[in-house]
């Protein structure tokens, strides 16, 4: 695993006027149950903390002009 540092500049990514625009996904992965007798799976989704506030969320990123 690799540490990413974000991206600093903020002038270089699209706003509407005055919000800007990022782009986010909800990564997941159907994942088997153990239990022999059904056949269900589970949803295992992917979220990450933030060094800037408190709690979990999805994945997210600014929309760049380049």
């Amino acid at each position: 695993m690799s540490d990413l540092v974000a991206r600093t500049g903020r002038h270089q990514q699209h706003y509407e006027d005055v919000y800007r625009l990022i782009a986010g996904c909800v990564p997941f992965r159907y994942k088997s149950c153990d239990n022999d007798s059904s056949s269900e799976k589970i949803v295992e989704v992917l979220m990450i903390n933030s060094p800037s506030g408190q709690g979990v969320l999805f994945p997210k990123g600014g929309w760049e002009n380049n």
